[in-house]
């Protein structure tokens, strides 16, 4: 009895032995499949991945030919045309113009400076006649663009003989002008503070007037590009009083009918007496 008990205690270790060693096995296997598993799935991602990516570069390469093949067709008959004696000309008398109007083209700050050494002369009393001054204000001012912006379709509506004589009048008045005022001021000084491009077509240019014994006055210029030159065409006095919209203002009146004989006349009477 004792002898079948052993044996059957034996054989139920032996049992459980073989059951925890089949477990065992069934673990590990199910372990090392799913890690299979996994490592075949993420292969196959970066495979889609990669394959993706390879056919973006085909697309592009396709692209890119696509685009060379096209420019080769183009270039030839676009070379053909600078080839042409012609277009040659063209091009030789472009670059011509353009270096010439570039040589001539000086800085706005130049016309500035040409007209604050005038008017410190004045204020030395190097220059007392007008005449001697009105070549500076011509060399300076765009007279036809102030009087076309401060008379408008009176301006544009006068014949050619009418617009250069109140050109002449208006360019004498505006030196007077100058000389009656700058003649009262003791070692003016100026000094050029900045420059601006206003819309690509015209230029800014900020000053400051310094007298002898007060206090600075701010004086900004507007420029145009007359020709190779940068000219005035209006004058901000305390950075915002347009000269323009004053004459604007002051010689309305003497536009009757939308002529301008009434000023040309007021204008001379004016300029008989200004610096008497």
């Amino acid at each position: 009895m004792i002898t079948f008990f052993l044996k059957f205690k034996k054989n139920i270790l032996l049992s459980i032995i073989i059951l925890s060693l089949t477990i065992l096995v069934m673990t590990l296997t199910f372990l090392f499949t799913n890690d299979e598993e996994l490592n075949e799935s993420s292969i196959n991602k970066n495979l889609n991945q990669q394959e993706d990516i390879e056919k973006s570069i085909s697309e592009e390469s396709k692209i890119i030919k696509k685009t060379e093949k096209s420019a080769e067709k183009i270039l030839p008959k676009n070379q053909s045309k600078l080839n042409d004696p012609v277009t040659k000309t063209k091009v030789k008398d472009l670059a011509k113009l353009k270096e010439k109007f570039e040589s001539s083209n000086l800085d706005p700050v130049d016309t500035i400076n040409e007209l604050h050494e005038g008017l410190i002369k004045v204020s030395k009393k190097e220059i007392y006649d007008y005449k001697k001054f009105m070549p500076i204000i011509n060399n300076t001012y765009d007279i036809e663009k102030m009087l076309n912006m401060i008379l408008g379709n009176a301006w544009k509506n006068s014949n050619l003989e009418k617009q250069k004589k109140i050109s002449l009048v208006f360019e004498e008045y505006v030196a007077k002008n100058y000389l009656k005022r700058f003649v009262k001021i003791k070692d003016v000084k100026f000094k050029i503070k900045e420059k601006k491009n206003i819309k690509n077509k015209f230029i800014i240019v900020k000053t400051n007037l310094i007298p002898y014994n007060g206090d600075e006055v701010s004086i900004n210029y507007l420029l145009v590009n007359k020709n190779g030159k940068w000219k005035i065409f209006d004058v901000l006095l305390a950075g915002s009083v347009s000269e323009i919209a004053t004459k604007k203002s002051e010689f309305s009146g003497f536009l009757k009918e939308g002529k301008i004989d009434k000023l040309i006349e007021a204008l001379n009477k004016k300029n008989s007496i200004l610096l008497n």
